[in-house]
Formats: C-alpha cells, sequence, structure tokens
C-alpha cells in the first residue's frame, strides 16, 4: 500500500491557497499562468496540461504564493504523471487488444455455424435413411429393441467430438476484486483500476460506487475522512489526514 499521507500536487495548491483566502484569479494575476492552466493544474487534468518542463515552471510559481514546500509538490506532479502516462498506454494496448479479440470471435462464430451446418445436413440424411430401412419389410419384422440399433446414433456420437462447440459469452467474468465506495460526507474521488482505466466522481453523502478489477486499484481521496471502504466483502481502513489534504490509496 501507498504512503496514504502523501498529498496529490494539485489538491495540495489548492487547500493552501483556500485557507489563505487567495482567489485564483489572483494567483494568476501574479505569476501570469493562464486561469485555464491554474483550474488544470488543481483538478489534475494532465490531459489538459501543456508540456512538463512549462507545468514544472508553473507548480513553482505557483507554490511559492501560497508558501508551500515547492520539492514536495513537484515530487508528487511526476508521481501522478508517471501514473497517468502509464494509465493511458495500459488503456490504448486494451482498446487493440479487444479489436484482436472480437475479431477471433466473429470468425470462431463463423467456423461454429458452417460447422452445425454441416453437422444437421449429416444427421438429417442419416435419418432419412434410417426412415426408409425401417418402412421395408424386413424393418416391419425387426422386434423392437432392435429399432434404436438401425438409427444413425453412434455416428452421430462419433462425430460429437469434432462438433460445434458451445459459442463464447457475451462478456468476459467479472474480476476477481470487488470496491464498494460509500460516501458519508460530500468528497471528490480518483480510482485508477488495473492501472488502465480512470474514473473520477463528485459524491454527496450516501451516494455508493461499486468498481471491479482484476488486479487492484489506485485511489485518490480529497477528503478520506468522507469515505467507507469495503473491498472483497471487508472493511478497509482508510489513512487519516490533515484537514484539506488528500489520501492516496493502493488496493489490495
Amino acid at each position: 500500500m501507498s504512503d496514504g499521507n502523501t498529498p496529490p500536487f494539485g489538491r495540495l495548491l489548492q487547500s493552501s491557497r483556500i485557507e489563505r483566502g487567495i482567489a485564483l484569479e489572483a494567483i494568476a494575476a501574479r505569476t501570469r499562468i493562464p486561469l485555464q492552466t491554474l483550474t488544470a493544474i488543481e483538478e489534475e487534468r494532465h490531459a489538459a496540461l501543456p508540456a512538463d518542463v512549462y507545468v514544472k515552471g508553473f507548480l513553482r510559481a505557483y507554490a511559492r504564493q501560497v508558501a508551500v514546500d515547492v520539492e514536495e509538490v513537484l515530487h508528487n506532479y511526476q508521481i501522478s504523471r508517471v501514473l497517468f502516462q502509464e494509465g493511458r498506454q495500459h488503456e490504448g494496448y486494451g482498446r487493440r487488444r479487444e479489436r484482436v479479440i472480437r475479431r477471433g470471435m466473429k470468425i470462431a462464430l463463423a467456423v461454429v455455424l458452417l460447422l452445425a451446418g454441416i453437422l444437421a445436413t449429416v444427421l438429417y440424411l442419416r435419418w432419412q435413411e434410417t426412415q426408409r430401412t425401417a418402412a421395408g419389410p424386413a424393418g416391419a419384422r425387426r422386434p423392437a429393441g432392435a429399432e434404436p440399433a438401425a438409427t444413425a446414433m453412434p455416428a452421430a456420437d462419433d462425430a460429437a467430438p469434432g462438433g460445434p462447440a458451445a459459442p463464447p459469452p457475451a462478456t468476459a467474468p467479472a474480476g476477481p476484486h470487488q470496491l464498494n465506495v460509500l460516501a458519508v460526507a460530500d468528497t471528490r474521488i480518483k480510482i485508477l483500476i488495473d492501472n488502465q482505466a480512470t474514473r473520477e466522481a463528485n459524491l454527496r453523502a450516501g451516494d455508493r460506487m461499486t468498481f471491479e478489477a482484476a488486479k487492484g486499484f489506485n485511489l485518490l481521496l480529497g477528503n478520506p475522512a468522507a469515505v467507507q471502504l469495503i473491498l472483497d466483502g471487508q472493511a478497509v481502513k482508510v489513512p487519516t489526514s490533515k484537514v484539506g489534504q488528500a489520501v492516496t490509496l493502493q488496493l489490495p
């Protein structure tokens, strides 16, 4: 589990600014940083930020304005940036893999349908042959117990191993980990699932959310005291933090 007392870079700056009663517009005027860029920094929207070298300069200027340790902010930003880049790489790989799987499933389905058609035709022809044999004079005197032996059932059994398999299920099975989030007060959360997909949400008291993952979760809690976490049916102890500081968690 990661250090739950390490706050994210944007929330740390925002918390310090609010504590000092400084408007974001005032920070923009003092530092000459565009307001929309400052907003993206506080919300930690990496996709909306400029090149890394510019962002680090903006963070230094912002941190000095709100009396926050510059090195701490840069360190937290670098960790968050790495997680963001890894998430985008995994997401692109996941999309390519999904396309390949869908193509393979279509081909497999076509083969299954072809084999099913061939098998149905063979069984129908054998059934017709059996009916003709049973209708003849020899078939009329045949003992009742011999009737099944005249059918093509053994041939059908022989053909069964080469016959079609059941079509694959429409959806993939659920992952082995399930995380339930219950908000007891207003807060904001950010979840990185299996280092691939990122989910963000503003929760109000009483809101519930459920997430599933094959490997695990990386969470960023804006107000750790405002949420209750249950992982695979077991309650998770959320680390406490100073007022206004977010907490990061890695589960399991």
